[in-house]
C-alpha cells in the first residue's frame, strides 16, 4: 500500500513540476517560447517523461488554464460569503481579478488571451458576477448578460493595457476608479 501511494505522490509531484516549469519559462520568455524540450531541460527529465503525463504543450497549457480558473473562482467565491451589499461585492470581485492578474501575469494571459476559456470554473466565475449584477440592478437577462459583457471588457481591457504600460500612476487605483464609474452607471 505504501509503495503505490508513494509512486502516485511522486507522479503528481512530477506533473506539478512540469506545470511550474512551463509557467516559469513563459514568465521569462513568453508563452510562444514554451516547448516540451525546454520544459524537459528545465526539470532535467527526458521529453518522453513529459509525454507520459501530457500529450503535448497544449495539454499542459489547458491544465494550467484550468488550475488558474479554479484558483480565481475560489477567491471570487470568498467575496460572496462576506456580508456585503451587491455594489461592494462587484467592486471586490473586480479588485480580486486585478490582484490575481498582477500576482500571476503570465497565467492570467494564458487564461484570458490565449484561446477561449472553456473550463467549468471560468463559466462558474461569470455566473457569480451575473448573480451579483442581477441582484444589484434588479434586471434580468438579456440586460444582465450585456452588463456582464461590459464589465468583462472593462476589466480585461484595463488589466491588459495597464500591464503593458508604465504610467507612473497607481494602476490599481486607476482601475478601481474605472470599476466604480461602471458600477455607478448601472445603478
Amino acid at each position: 500500500m505504501g509503495h503505490r501511494e508513494r509512486r502516485k505522490r511522486e507522479k503528481e509531484n512530477l506533473k506539478q513540476k512540469i506545470l511550474e516549469s512551463a509557467l516559469k519559462i513563459a514568465s521569462e520568455d513568453g508563452w510562444e517560447k514554451v516547448t516540451v524540450r525546454d520544459i524537459s531541460n528545465k526539470i532535467e527529465y527526458t521529453t518522453s517523461v513529459i509525454y507520459g503525463h501530457f500529450r503535448g504543450k497544449d495539454e499542459i497549457f489547458t491544465e494550467l488554464r484550468k488550475s488558474g480558473f479554479r484558483e480565481l473562482f475560489h477567491k471570487l467565491e470568498k467575496v460572496l460569503s462576506q456580508n456585503l451589499n451587491p455594489e461592494d461585492k462587484l467592486l471586490n470581485l473586480s479588485l480580486i481579478s486585478w490582484d490575481f492578474a498582477c500576482d500571476n501575469p503570465e497565467l492570467y494571459k494564458l487564461m484570458f488571451t490565449m484561446g477561449k476559456p472553456t473550463d467549468m470554473d471560468a463559466t462558474k466565475s461569470i455566473a457569480l458576477v451575473k448573480d451579483v449584477i442581477a441582484e444589484f440592478t434588479g434586471k434580468r437577462s438579456p440586460e444582465v448578460e450585456l452588463l456582464v459583457l461590459n464589465w468583462s471588457c472593462l476589466r480585461h481591457g484595463c488589466i491588459n493595457l495597464m500591464q503593458m504600460a508604465d504610467t507612473g500612476l497607481d494602476q490599481r487605483e486607476v482601475y478601481k476608479q474605472f470599476i466604480l464609474r461602471f458600477i455607478s452607471s448601472i445603478k
